[in-house]
Parts: C-alpha cells; structure tokens; sequence
C-alpha cells in the first residue's frame, strides 16, 4: 500500500534511531538509480519545433548574406533536423548521462563514420540551442561527454582498428576487478555478459527470457539494424553456473517485490517480467560506474566489445570472420558459411570452440 509506505518513510525521517537506518538503504541500494535519474532528460514536442525554429532563422539569416558566415545553409539544417531526429528515435527520445557517455562509438559501429559525426553535430547542435535553456548544467555536461569523433581511423570498421592498434579495449585483469565489486546481482550478469560475448550493450539489455536458452548455453540476440546483425552467442560455464545459482533466484525475488510498483507507474508488465534482465538501462550503467569509481578502473561499456574481439583476435588467433559471427559482424549468409566451413554446420562444435577461447571473466 503506497500510503502505508510513505507514513513508515515519514516516521524514519524523523526517528533519530531509524533515520541513519534509511540514509545506509537508500546511499547502498538506491543511489545508482537516483544518480541516473537525477541527468534523465525527455525530448518534447516543444523542444523539437523550437529547434526547427531556430534552424529556419538561421537559413534566412544565411539567404540574406549567402557571402557571410552567420546562420547554415538550407542543405545544412536540413541535415541537422534528419539527423537529429533519427538520433533522438535511436535513444527514445530519453536519455540520461551515463547513456551517452559511450554513445560515439556505439554510433560509429552501428552506423558508420560519417553518419555517426551528422548525428552527433546536429545532437550537440540541439543541446546548445534547446537543453542549455532548460537546464545549463545538464547541457555543459552532455556537451563534455559527447563529442564528435575525429580521429579518422574511426572510418575503419572495429575489427580492423583493433588489428592495426587503433583501438586500446581493458584488460582481463581490470574488468575482472571491476566485476568482483558490482554489488547488484542484475548489473553484474549484464556487465560480465558483454565481456565474455562481446555484443553490443542494447543487445544484452534488451535480451528477453526466450533468448536465452540455459540448457544448452545459447544467446540469439536477434538483433537485426540496416547495417548490423548479431545472430548467435553463448554463456561460459562460469557464467551458466552464476546464473543458475545466484542470478535466477535473485531474478525471482526483483520481480517479485517490483511487480506492484511497475503496474502502479502503467509499465507492461508481461513485457517487463520477459526480459532476461529486468533492470533498466540506467540502472546497469549506474550500477556499473559506482563500481568503477570504487576501484579506480573507468572506461566505457561499449569498449567490452572491444575486448572481446581483441581476446579473440590477438590472444587467441581466432580467425576473423569466426568472430565476426560471434559478434553480429557478418550477414547471415556470412554466418552459415561460415559455420559449414569451420564447425560442419555444427552449434555444438561451435560452443566447444567458444569455451575454448572466449574470455572468463568469473573466476
């Protein structure tokens, strides 16, 4: 009952003995989700039709003196109102600071160099012109985490970047530290799954129970965009056991005391319940950084992916395209083919060559 909640709140406040009681609970168990929270903002229609506003001043600004350099050409705001709006869809019209802090390079491997940098110059575009009005400091610190790419060996695909030495991923040893401290069983299973999988983080979030097959160790992640596809992964032994062990009956317990509060706020239940994880994007991410911060370790969700491949790659001289398939690299043609080519068309065969090679992050 939400009304004999908030009287028993009411009463910890102001009992001196109760009150530290409440402090510890809400700092150890609530304080990642009250971090997110606190840098979410919601795009409005408002917000959208000013920036359209101000796009069109600047094209008559620009008409007036086509010599000058004040305002944009029309062909620029047009670029920057499609971009924008198809970066904004991308997020859902909602994000908190810990979803963008890795929001380049995730661009970048989804949609290519050059359409990454369009929609991150028109995203910051919008923060200075719209976000700045309604919160400045929320605005001053996107515009410090999402930066525009210019390193243009960004222009080559992540795989090849990791075997020329462009790209730098965590070691082994740094995200096994950071694991051991996550304290939220949910985060933890999230964060080791992108490590020993190396699939890209809405992937792994958005899992729902049916693509997961525990019996036989099997991810389908299904995840199908115009230029991705990540069409089969698996669970280490390791992992398999923490699941079975420790994960699935905490999951029980979340859903449990968390059903009443999700049909209060008018969520899907039935759909929420279907996720593998049922903790919200933020949540992790938070979860995460606050165990970050306590070893000292930072780097961004989306460099786990990096370091999948590099294991596979450098460490353990895996061929490419089988990586390739693991990571939802390759079409799906590329897949069978090369499933028939190395394995006999085997999932087993390919399992056991996983366990042989994929990163152990639980030890």
């Amino acid at each position: 009952d939400p009304n004999t909640f908030i009287k028993v709140l009411v009463s910890a406040v102001a009992d001196p003995q109760l009150k530290p009681i409440l402090v510890e609970f809400v700092k150890n168990r609530l304080a990642a989700e009250i971090f997110a929270e606190t840098t979410r903002y919601t795009v409005t229609k408002q917000d959208l039709e000013e920036f359209k506003e101000w796009l069109e001043r600047q094209v008559r600004i620009r008409e007036k003196s086509p010599g000058a350099t004040e305002g944009v050409s029309r062909d620029t705001a047009s670029k920057h109102w499609k971009y924008l709006n198809e970066l904004l869809a991308y997020l859902g019209y909602s994000f908190t600071l810990q979803r963008l802090e890795d929001l380049a390079d995730e661009l970048v491997d989804e949609f290519r160099y050059a359409k990454a940098r369009h929609m991150l110059k028109a995203f910051r575009k919008f923060v200075k012109v719209v976000i700045r009005k309604r919160n400045r400091t929320l605005a001053s610190q996107i515009l410090e985490v999402v930066k525009v790419p210019k390193d243009r060996s960004k222009e080559i695909p992540l795989m090849q970047r990791i075997m020329l030495g462009y790209e730098r991923a965590p070691t082994i040893d740094e995200i096994r530290k950071v694991a051991e401290v996550i304290t939220n069983i949910g985060a933890k299973l999230a964060f080791v799954m992108l490590a020993e999988t190396g699939l890209r983080p809405v992937e792994v979030f958005n899992l729902t129970m049916e693509q997961v097959d525990l019996e036989n160790r099997l991810i389908k992640p299904l995840h199908i965009s115009k230029t991705k596809r990540a069409y089969i992964s698996f669970v280490s032994k390791q992992l398999h056991r923490f699941i079975v062990e420790e994960y699935l009956p905490w999951r029980d317990w979340f859903l449990e005391q968390y059903q009443y509060a999700v049909n209060n706020i008018g969520r899907d239940v039935e759909k929420w319940r279907a996720k593998f994880i049922p903790l919200s994007e933020d949540h992790i991410r938070a979860e995460i950084r606050l165990a970050m911060e306590k070893t000292g370790i930072r780097f961004e969700l989306y460099k786990l992916r990096s370091f999948f491949i590099s294991w596979m790659i450098l460490e353990r001289k895996v061929p490419g395209e089988v990586v390739a398939a693991f990571t939802g690299q390759a079409s799906l043609a590329q897949v069978e083919t090369i499933l028939r080519h190395y394995f006999g068309g085997s999932v087993e065969k390919l399992r056991e060559f996983y366990d042989e090679n994929a990163p152990k992050i639980l030890q």
